[in-house]
């Protein structure tokens, strides 16, 4: 079983810098790990943290939001409500719900998942979103102030949010995945070669690939050397394809690339597909 405490708290971490603009420039720097959590098995409670790499104090608000991953690019839309969906929002409660962090501080939000009975094997997800606050809205109720809107106040303040998914895995997974024909292109800023890979995703299977995509170069000799990755690469169970792009450390010529997909829990990592190109 994935394990949350090791994969997403030991591996992951996802640092972004928000922008809080008020009658003069501030400027908070927020790290939080995981990037993704996930209930799976018996899990009952998670813990996300959140680390002020900033040089203000800044308040956060935490809120619910609903995201549905599209297809091929693997940007996610936002939802109004899930419709007729399962909800997972309604059976994870969060404490606290707004922080206010000093520099170079922490603080875990505690996540309390009350576990639904007689949902069907799958993945359900809602996500978790972090909402910086300028000065001005710091009071304000739970509920007014959103991400990407105008705040309250006598100055013109803006937030900016970033959300991360929070996941209930039902059931034994079984989804397959399939790597479709890669190809090589330059970045257009950078000139940096980068491989265009695409992922399936088994259409049949209601679990999401939560993976880990590597890239192998191997030269004419057979000697292997780790040229590209990207960690969070997720196939979520409402889409089948996604193509990845994987900024390459170097050039390569001759020999092939050897793509892997992997689950990267710590008792039972496994493949969900591996595949290799002659670069001839």
């Amino acid at each position: 079983m994935i394990k949350n405490s090791f994969i997403w708290g030991c591996i992951f971490a996802c640092v972004f810098t928000m922008s809080v603009i008020t009658h003069k420039q501030a400027r908070a720097s927020l790290m939080i790990t995981p990037i993704l959590v996930v209930f799976e098995g018996r899990d009952r409670y998670a813990d996300v943290t959140l680390v002020n790499n900033g040089d203000e104090e800044t308040n956060y608000k935490m809120e619910w939001v609903y995201r549905r991953q599209i297809p091929i690019t693997g940007a996610y839309e936002a939802l109004e409500t899930m419709g007729d969906k399962f909800d997972l929002s309604k059976h994870i409660v969060f404490s606290p719900k707004r922080v206010r962090l000093a520099p170079k501080s922490k603080q875990k939000i505690r996540l309390a998942l009350r576990r639904p009975e007689g949902i069907a094997p799958g993945d359900y997800r809602v996500h978790l979103m972090f909402t910086a606050l300028a000065d001005e809205q710091a009071t304000v109720d739970d509920g007014e102030v959103g991400g990407d809107k105008k705040g309250v106040g006598t100055a013109v303040s803006f937030s900016v949010s970033y959300s991360i998914p929070v996941l209930l895995r039902v059931g034994e997974p079984d989804t397959k995945a399939e790597i479709g024909t890669i190809s090589l292109e330059r970045d257009d800023n950078t000139g940096a070669l980068k491989a265009i890979i695409p992922v399936t995703r088994s259409p049949e299977s209601s679990h999401s690939i939560l993976g880990h995509l590597q890239v192998y170069h191997v030269d004419n000799n057979g000697s292997e050397e780790f040229v590209g990755e990207i960690i969070n690469a997720n196939v979520y169970s409402e889409i089948n394809s996604r193509t990845f792009k994987v900024l390459l450390k170097k050039d390569i010529t001759g020999g092939s690339l050897r793509v892997v997909v992997r689950n990267v829990g710590k008792e039972d990592s496994f493949v969900y597909a591996e595949r290799t190109f002659s670069l001839e």
